[in-house]
């Protein structure tokens, strides 16, 4: 009996932080859903008004600045001189899901590309900082 119970215990102590790393997941999954959200949005907003938006209420998404796990915010981003390319930036938009707990912080970036033979397109990036990062992406248009 006492094995069993032994048994029993260890069984449980394996399930439970197996659990506990699917439930951080799933917190995780949220942020990077939604920072590519606000992305696409930015992206709309570039091609209906000439600009990128200054702050996540002018998308017109409809979603909270503040969930139950992150804290979001949309902001023109100051310093982003060239992309992987070496191409010159002139505008781009940064948006960061900041953890509220001991999650990883996410941060993507959407860019204005001239240099394309089509015209004006805009790209973007969702990159995945460790636990609690928040600036981690600095200058880059790409995930370091």
């Amino acid at each position: 009996m006492l094995i069993v119970m032994v048994m029993l215990g260890i069984l449980a102590a394996i399930a439970s932080a197996s659990l506990r790393n699917v439930i951080t997941r799933a917190k995780e999954s949220e942020a990077k859903m939604n920072v590519g959200v606000l992305l696409r949005g930015q992206q709309n907003h570039y091609m209906e008004y000439g600009k990128f938006a200054n702050q996540l209420g002018d998308l017109g998404i409809g979603m909270a600045s503040q969930t139950r796990h992150y804290a979001y915010d949309v902001q023109l981003a100051s310093v982003i001189n060239t992309d992987m390319d070496g191409n010159r930036i002139t505008e781009a938009s940064v948006v960061r899901a900041r953890p509220l707990g001991e999650l990883r912080g996410y941060m993507g970036k959407a860019w204005l590309d001239p240099h394309t033979s089509g015209g004006e397109l805009t790209r973007m990036v969702v990159c995945e900082g460790g636990t609690g990062a928040v600036d981690f992406m600095a200058d880059k248009t790409y995930c370091p």
